[in-house]
């Protein structure tokens, strides 16, 4: 589990990252929908 931990971190991290960038909220959004679609596929 901690390996998956590091990766959801990574991609909200990236999104945040994108978003600031970008001035949007788009791609932070983005990354919250994909981080739970993974977390219902595992549970």
């Amino acid at each position: 589990a901690h390996g998956t931990d590091g990766h959801l971190v990574a991609v909200l991290q990236g999104g945040y990252v994108l978003a600031r960038a970008a001035d949007t909220t788009e791609p932070f959004d983005q990354a919250v929908s994909g981080v739970l679609a993974l977390l219902a596929a595992i549970r």
